[in-house]
C-alpha cells in the first residue's frame, strides 16, 4: 500500500501528540497520589467553591476557600496569630470577587486558572513527601492573585503558615 505525502509525517505527529497527552495524564496522578487527603479535598471544595460563585475555572481564591474548608484549624490558627476574624477574610474574597447570579453547573473536568496552576506548580516545588494545605496556602501568597492579595491585606506570611502547620496547632482539628 502506498501513502500519500506526508501521511508518515502526520502519523509520526498523532503519535507524538498521543504519548504527551499520556506523560501528562500520568503527571497529574502522581501529583494526586502525592497530595495528602486535606490537600486533595481543598481541591475538592475548590471546584465547588468555583461552581457556586459562577465561575468556569478554579481560580486562586476558590483555592484558598478550598484550603480553608479543608483544613479549618490550620486556617483558624493563623487568623488568630494573624489578629483577624475569618469572616474578615470571607467579606474581602466576596468584595474582590462576588458571586455571579446562576451557579455553573459543577462539572468534575472544572480548569484551573493560570494563576491556580502556577500555585500547584508553586507548592509542588516545596514539597518534601505530600502536598499539604499548608503547602497550597504557602504557594497563594506567593502567587499574584485574589487569594495573595487578601491574605497579604490580613497580614498574613508565609513564616506564619509554616509555624502553625509545624507547630501543631495547625493540625490539631483534623476530623
Amino acid at each position: 500500500m502506498r501513502y500519500g505525502r506526508g501521511t508518515a509525517s502526520r502519523h509520526i505527529l498523532c503519535a507524538a501528540a498521543f504519548a504527551s497527552i499520556v506523560l501528562c495524564c500520568f503527571l497529574s496522578a502522581c501529583t494526586l497520589w502525592r497530595m495528602s487527603e486535606d490537600a486533595r479535598r481543598a481541591v475538592f471544595f475548590a471546584r465547588n467553591e468555583a461552581g457556586e460563585r459562577g465561575a468556569t475555572s478554579i481560580d486562586t481564591e476558590h483555592l484558598l476557600l478550598g484550603v480553608i474548608r479543608s483544613d479549618p484549624g490550620l486556617a483558624r490558627g493563623i487568623a488568630v496569630q494573624a489578629g483577624y476574624e475569618e469572616a474578615a477574610l470571607l467579606r474581602r474574597l466576596d468584595q474582590l470577587s462576588p458571586r455571579q447570579p446562576k451557579p455553573v453547573a459543577q462539572a468534575a473536568d472544572m480548569p484551573l486558572s493560570e494563576r491556580s496552576s502556577r500555585v500547584l506548580t508553586v507548592a509542588r516545588r516545596q514539597l518534601s513527601v505530600e502536598l499539604t494545605p499548608a503547602d497550597l496556602l504557602v504557594a497563594l501568597i506567593r502567587v499574584d492573585g485574589v487569594a495573595s492579595q487578601v491574605l497579604r491585606e490580613l497580614g498574613v506570611t508565609e513564616g506564619m503558615v509554616r509555624e502553625q502547620a509545624s507547630g501543631g496547632t495547625a493540625l490539631a482539628h483534623r476530623e
